[in-house]
């Protein structure tokens, strides 16, 4: 029964770290262009 709301939250959450994660490397990677 927890399973469901734990995956959705999980998915909420790998969004948000993917979104954080390409800013981060957007960041970094503008000297290596």
């Amino acid at each position: 029964k927890e399973q469901k709301k734990r995956y959705k939250a999980y998915k909420k959450h790998q969004k948000k770290m993917a979104k954080a994660y390409k800013k981060h490397h957007k960041k970094h990677h503008h000297d290596d262009d």
